[in-house]
């Protein structure tokens, strides 16, 4: 399942997916909204999509013969439904509950855990700082393609580069003080900043 809002970095991570899905003899389903970025893109690269349904998305599962559903992100009616379904399900989580759930409060943060455990076979995130507000979480780190880390001229000093969207929680300011301090001791030093736009206005 695929949350067309927070398409963001999932487009790469869901685009090798497709790739290895195809030369696995393996076929990818889509839930996504019609019309949004992320079903424009998945159906450009051949995946098949679909609307959620609006109901009885277990009896949907079954009728398509799915044998395995991943969410990305805290989707948890989703996993309510696979369950249902007697479908195994995978929640692939890219941010710390207090950024993925709606209304958070800390106070929740075991019960969220122990629902996400209850609700799944595996879960899997990008960092050791995501799994350590989970229970068992395995992590995957995201690899970086760094053919896009080379700069326009070889700098004389050290070079520091960052890769992420333009969004807040990525804190592009903490990586721009940092740069403030390190010049002051190491001027020769340069910094780059490689991101992407995202979908939300902010």
């Amino acid at each position: 399942a695929v949350e067309s809002y927070h398409w963001g970095g999932r487009r790469t991570y869901i685009s090798r997916l497709a790739r290895w899905s195809g030369r696995q003899d393996l076929h990818l389903v889509a839930w996504v909204e019609p019309g949004s970025p992320a079903q424009l893109s998945l159906a450009a690269q051949g995946v098949e999509t679909h609307a959620r349904p609006s109901f009885a998305g277990e009896r949907w599962m079954r009728e398509h013969d799915i044998q395995l559903v991943q969410t990305d992100g805290y989707a948890f009616e989703l996993a309510t439904m696979a369950q249902r379904a007697g479908i195994p399900h995978l929640f692939r989580l890219g941010a710390i509950p207090e950024l993925g759930v709606r209304h958070y409060h800390p106070d929740q943060s075991r019960a969220l855990a122990l629902a996400l455990t209850t609700l799944s076979q595996a879960q899997v995130c990008p960092s050791r700082f995501i799994a350590s507000h989970l229970l068992h979480a395995q992590v995957i780190l995201n690899g970086v393609d760094v053919r896009v880390l080379r700069p326009q001229a070889k700098p004389w000093g050290p070079c520091v580069a960052m890769l992420g969207h333009w969004l807040p929680a990525k804190r592009h300011q903490d990586f721009i003080q940092a740069a403030r301090l390190l010049r002051s001791a190491f001027p020769q030093a340069r910094f780059h900043l490689w991101a992407g736009p995202y979908f939300w206005p902010e």
